[in-house]
C-alpha cells in the first residue's frame, strides 16, 4: 500500500502541475496506447556500461543477508523442526545424499514457498545486477545462494526442488523488472519521492551507493516532478468501483484498485525514426499490481511482473502532418512471475506461477491517428496450484489412500505446465478498445514428494509414504476487455472494463470448475 500511495501522491502531483502526459506505445503485455508524440527524437536513453558481475562485495552483502535469514531461521527452530528428515551427522547427510534421495519438493505453506521469489530470489539478484552482473550472470548467482542455502543451513531438511526453481526464477523475473524500475527513478532529480521509489524497488542501488561501490547515474532531462525523459515509461494508477459474481455466488459490489507500471529503456522508442537494435539487458519490463475487497473483505489479489531477456526491436516511424505513420515489431524472449489468491464461493484460490521462460512478440501499425496492436507471448511454467478439484473431493468427504504431502497437509500441487497469452489493442483520438486472452495449463509433477516414502523423522514421528500418487491438474483462462477515453489534455481517462474467468481442475476422475465474472468503472491516472 506504501506503493500505491506513493505513486497516487506523484498522480496528484502532476494534475496539480498541470502536466499533459501523451500518449505513448507500450512494450509488450502492456496496455497503454501506442505513440500519439511526434516531437523531435528524445535524447538517447543512457545505457549501462560494459560491465561484469564484482563477485566480491556481491558475496558480501549477500551474505549480510543470509545472516539475516539464519537469525530467522534458528528463531523458529522449534517450528522448523517439523521438516527435519535427517540427522546431523555423517550418515544422516550420507542417506541424504545418497542416490539423491534427500532432494525432493517440500511441503511448506504456499505463503512460504512463493515468499522464497520475492523476499529471498529478488534481493539476492538485485545486489548481483547493480554489481555488474548480467541478466544470467545474475540469475546463475540467484541459483548458488540458493542452492548454497538448500544444502548447508537446510541440511536436515530435503533439498527443495521447488526452492532451487522458485527462487532464481521468480526472483529474476521479480528483480530485474525492479531493478529496472530502480535505476529509472534514481536517474531522475534527487527528490524524496526519486528517492524512496529508488530503495522500495532496488535496496540494492541505494545501499550500494551509500558505500560508494556504485555512483547514481543522473540525468539533466527531467519532466516536471524530476522523472527522467529520456526513457520511456508509463505510471497508471487505476480507482473504481465493480461489480462481481460467479458459480453459486452472489452479484457483489467491490472496491477496485490497481497500478500499471511500464518501461522500455529503448532510445528513440516511439518517435518518428528509424530503428533496428538488439535488446539483452531487460529494456522492456513491466509490473501490474491489483487489489479489489467486498463487504466481506479480500476478493482478489494480484502481482505481476514480466522482463525481457533478449530480443529484436525494429521501427520505422514517420511524423504526417502531426500525426504517426508506420510500424514497430519488438520480438524476443521473456521471463514472468505470476501471483494471484482469489474468494471462490466455497474456498480460497491461489496459484503462483514461474513463467520461466518463452517467446514473446509485439508488433503496432499507425496510419492518420489510428493505432492497431497485436502481441502473442507463451511461457513454459513451474508453478503452485491449488487443487479445485481436491478441494471437492474434500468437501464431499471421500476416503482417500495417502497421497503426496503438499497436497494433503496444504491443497496444492507442484506442477509444470504452459501459458500462452493473446492481446489486441485499437486507438483512435483518444478512445482505446483493447482485449486480452489469457489460459495457463498446469499438470502435477509425481515421484519427488517429501513423503514419497515411508520415514521416521529425527524426532521420532513416523510418516506414512505415498500409497497412490495420482495425477492433478488445473486450468485457468481469463478473457478481459476494455472501453478507455482519455480526457483532451489531462492525464484521466475513464474505463469501462469486464472480465470473465474460468478455473477448473481434475483429479481421480473429478472434475470441477468455478466461473467468475467482474464488470467495472474506474479513473485512471497516468504519469
Amino acid at each position: 500500500m506504501t506503493l500505491l500511495a506513493t505513486l497516487a501522491l506523484l498522480s496528484v502531483n502532476s494534475v496539480l502541475d498541470g502536466a499533459v502526459v501523451q500518449a505513448r506505445p507500450t512494450p509488450a503485455g502492456a496496455s497503454a496506447e501506442a505513440p500519439a508524440s511526434t516531437g523531435p527524437p528524445a535524447p538517447p536513453a543512457v545505457s549501462p556500461p560494459a560491465r561484469s558481475l564484482r563477485l566480491a562485495p556481491a558475496a558480501v552483502e549477500t551474505g549480510g543477508i543470509l545472516a539475516l535469514e539464519i537469525l530467522w531461521y534458528e528463531s523458529l527452530v522449534e517450528l522448523n523442526k517439523r521438516d527435519f528428515d535427517f540427522d546431523r551427522t555423517a550418515a544422516g547427510q550420507r542417506r541424504r545424499w545418497s542416490r539423491l534421495y534427500g532432494v525432493r519438493f517440500d511441503d511448506n505453506t504456499f505463503g512460504i514457498n512463493m515468499g522464497h521469489a520475492y523476499y529471498n530470489g529478488s534481493f539476492y539478484y538485485d545486489v548481483a545486477r547493480v554489481l555488474g552482473g548480467s541478466i544470467l550472470e545474475s540469475w546463475l548467482f540467484t541459483l548458488a545462494t540458493s542452492s548454497v542455502w538448500e544444502a548447508t543451513i537446510e541440511h536436515r531438511e530435503v533439498f527443495s526442488l521447488n526452492d532451487t526453481v522458485v527462487t532464481p526464477a521468480g526472483g529474476a523475473a521479480i528483480g530485474e523488472a525492479f531493478y529496472q524500475l530502480g535505476r529509472f527513478f534514481e536517474r531522475g532529480s534527487p527528490t524524496v519521492a526519486n528517492r524512496v521509489l529508488t530503495t522500495l524497488f532496488s535496496p540494492a542501488h541505494t545501499l550500494n551507493d551509500l558505500v560508494g561501490l556504485t555512483r547514481p547515474e543522473r540525468t539533466t532531462d527531467v519532466d516536471s516532478l524530476g522523472l527522467p525523459r529520456d526513457v520511456w515509461h508509463r505510471f497508471e494508477l487505476d480507482l473504481g468501483a465493480a461489480l462481481g459474481g460467479g458459480s453459486a455466488g452472489r452479484p457483489r459490489r467491490e472496491l477496485w484498485l490497481s497500478l500499471d507500471t511500464d518501461l522500455v529503456a529503448v532510445p528513440g522508442h516511439g518517435r518518428p525514426g528509424e530503428l533496428a537494435q538488439t535488446l539483452d539487458d531487460g529494456q522492456w519490463s513491466r509490473v501490474h499490481l491489483r487489489y479489489a475487497s467486498d463487504a466481506d473483505g479480500l476478493t482478489e489479489l494480484g502481482a505481476y511482473a514480466q522482463a525481457s531477456l533478449w530480443g529484436r526491436y525494429r521501427q520505422r516511424l514517420q511524423d504526417r502532418e502531426g500525426a504517426l505513420s508506420g510500424h514497430s515489431l519488438f520480438y524476443g524472449a521473456a521471463t514472468a512471475f505470476d501471483l494471484s489468491i482469489a474468494r471462490l464461493p466455497t474456498f480460497q484460490d491461489f496459484i503462483g506461477i514461474m513463467h520461466v521462460v518463452g517467446p514473446t512478440t509485439d508488433a503496432t501499425w499507425h496510419h492518420r491517428g489510428l493505432s492497431l496492436r497485436g502481441g502473442l507471448t507463451g511461457f513454459l511454467d513451474f508453478a503452485m496450484p491449488r487443487s479445485v478439484a481436491w478441494e471437492k473431493l474434500q468437501r464431499q468427504g471421500a476416503v482417500l489412500p495417502t497421497t503426496k504431502s503438499v497436497l494433503e497437509d496444504q491443497g496444492y500441487t507442484h506442477a509444470w505446465g504452459f501459458t500462452g497469452a493473446a492481446m489486441v489493442e485499437a486507438r483512435w483520438r483518444g478512445f482505446e478498445l483493447a482485449g486480452e486472452l489469457r489460459y495457463d495449463w498446469l499438470d502435477s509433477i509425481e515421484g519427488r514428494d517429501r513423503r514419497q516414502d515411508s520415514t521416521t523423522s529425527p524426532t521420532g514421528t513416523f510418516h506414512e509414504g505415498v500409497v497412490d500418487d495420482f495425477n492433478v491438474r488445473d486450468q485457468r483462462r481469463t478473457l478481459r476487455a476494455a472501453l478507455s477515453w482519455q480526457l483532451p489534455g489531462k492525464p484521466w481517462t475513464l474505463r469501462l472494463w469486464g472480465e470473465d474467468r474460468l478455473r477448473t481442475g481434475q483429479a481421480r476422475g473429478v472434475e470441477a470448475s468455478y466461473r467468475a465474472q467482474r464488470v467495472g468503472l474506474s479513473v485512471s491516472a497516468t504519469l
